[in-house]
């Protein structure tokens, strides 16, 4: 792995691919349940095992391959040295253990609030206080992973944390330039505030859209990432529970994969936002527009 990606393997630490161009750090290693380290490009939506990547760096089938590796790894000169990789021993422990996010909120007399900066932020998306405390959103005086301290309170740069169940939490940094997500759960945003049943529900991408669409009275949820698969218990779920189900998902190459994906696997509507990339930007460029196609997507 480390050989054809040239990336040392350090487990859940985000880096940037090296298959294509990429702006932000999207890539990491892990181990999955069978132990077998794989990596993971959350950009494309793709995990890779060692010749996965090896086959995607030399372009080549797979019976190529292996005198590829043959050649490149000299197993048949005997000049093989076999590497010491017994650090990954920890790694692999670490990938084992849970991660634990701890939050101190962002306080005004005692009492939990939002500074002017953060208000403003989430205004920018039509996005009330009421709505951010109907989905337990927190603006962040400090947080910690794992014991580790990752933010302090910085007036002109707020962090996030969406409550999304006893000690889980999904951290947002929204004005950072790497690392602007950080989570320990799997749980569905915004399950817990939908009704009991419906005649809509959005699927769509981001807890930020998901109170937008709130605003405008429609349920939605969101896995914790366009990538992230849908259980098929809980469509099962919520088809019992809502008439219709429409996929909302960026307007990219990574959102256009998986609405086909899960569309053609649930049977589930789907749609794009009309001049954007996403609701939240539709209606940063106009809140009109957002509202009307929101509603255009509901009633036809």
């Amino acid at each position: 792995m480390e050989r054809y990606t040239g990336v040392p393997i350090k487990i859940n630490h985000k880096f940037h691919s090296p298959f294509r161009e990429d702006n932000s750090p999207s890539c990491v290693y892990y181990y999955n349940k069978q132990q077998k380290l794989l990596f993971r490009d959350f950009g494309k939506g793709s995990s890779m095992d060692a010749f996965d990547v090896a086959q995607a760096v030399n372009r080549c089938t797979f019976a190529e391959l292996l005198n590829v590796i043959v050649e490149d790894f000299g197993l048949l000169r005997n000049t093989f040295t076999k590497k010491d990789y017994s650090h990954l021993d920890i790694e692999k422990r670490l990938a084992e253990s849970p991660t634990t996010i701890a939050i101190e909120p962002f306080t005004t007399n005692g009492q939990w609030d939002m500074s002017a900066v953060a208000t403003n932020f989430w205004d920018r998306y039509g996005i009330t206080p009421p709505t951010l405390k109907k989905y337990r959103v927190f603006q962040l005086n400090q947080a910690w992973c794992n014991d580790k301290i990752i933010y302090r309170y910085v007036q002109n740069s707020p962090g996030f944390a969406y409550y999304l169940g006893p000690d889980e939490y999904k951290l947002y940094f929204p004005l950072k330039d790497k690392v602007r997500f950080m989570c320990n759960s799997n749980i569905v945003q915004g399950l817990a505030q939908l009704p009991s049943s419906g005649e809509h529900l959005i699927i769509t991408k981001s807890m930020k859209d998901v109170m937008l669409f709130s605003e405008y009275g429609i349920p939605s949820i969101a896995p914790q990432s366009e990538v992230h698969p849908l259980d098929d218990d809980l469509v099962a779920q919520l088809k019992a529970r809502f008439a219709n189900i429409t996929l909302v998902y960026d307007y990219d190459y990574t959102g256009v994969k998986n609405v086909n994906k899960w569309r053609k696997q649930y049977d589930l509507g789907y749609a794009f936002v009309e001049g954007a990339k996403d609701l939240s930007d539709l209606y940063v460029s106009s809140p009109v527009h957002a509202e009307r196609w929101a509603n255009k997507l509901i009633n036809g």
